[in-house]
């Protein structure tokens, strides 16, 4: 999958994940196996200067245009009841990791309001207000965005019928810090797409599971 990205040729990998899923691959695995470790290495090689902004950018694209292919089994999934919304906050645009776990979470039953990158803690507030979920799910990619999440949090804890709305957190500083989760107020992190889910179901008070429902 991973080679078919970095040759410029979507339609080729996009064929590879159908295929795969229709031989039996679950489409979790999908997500977990393949999806997510081609994004991160996705990411190693532009850091080492061995891949260019475009070709990064064209990878990410490539990939949440794959997964928007699978929406319809996604959405299929029998539903649990439970809401949750999951947005990047203030500056960041680095989405597809919550996109992931987005998905994740809808196979597993949540209904998700996926609101996508660069959403201001303002305007995310105001919709939370008028519709309160049983999660929020927040990430960032950059060191510079955590004040964003800090923001939310602050905002979300002061506002009538959100106070106990819980907060899982993930991305790149998170995995950094062992501590900052805890420092921004959040009741849950996650490190990577499986461990989210697992802590979705933890705040929200349900059986932890080893895999999502196929």
């Amino acid at each position: 999958y991973l080679d078919r990205l970095l040759d410029g040729d979507r339609n080729s990998a996009a064929d590879l994940a159908e295929r795969s899923v229709q031989d039996g691959l679950p489409l979790q695995n999908l997500y977990l196996d393949v999806f997510q470790p081609a994004m991160r290495e996705i990411g190693r090689l532009w850091q080492l200067n061995r891949i260019t902004v475009a070709q990064e950018h064209f990878c990410t694209a490539a990939t949440q245009a794959i997964m928007n292919g699978f929406v319809r089994r996604i959405l299929q999934t029998p539903r649990n009841g439970l809401t949750v919304t999951a947005a990047c906050l203030g500056g960041e645009f680095h989405e597809v990791g919550l996109r992931m776990v987005a998905d994740l979470l809808e196979l597993d039953g949540w209904n998700c309001s996926y609101v996508g990158g660069s959403v201001p803690v303002s305007d995310m507030i105001e919709s939370l207000a008028d519709k309160p979920p049983d999660l929020v799910a927040v990430s960032v990619t950059m060191t510079e965005n955590v004040g964003a999440v800090v923001t939310f949090i602050d905002q979300l804890r002061r506002t009538p019928g959100l106070q106990r709305v819980p907060v899982l957190v993930g991305g790149r500083p998170f995995a950094i810090s062992a501590t900052l989760s805890t420092s921004v107020g959040a009741d849950g992190c996650a490190l990577d797409a499986a461990t989210a889910l697992s802590e979705a179901r933890r705040l929200a008070g349900l059986p932890s599971t080893d895999t999502p429902n196929s």
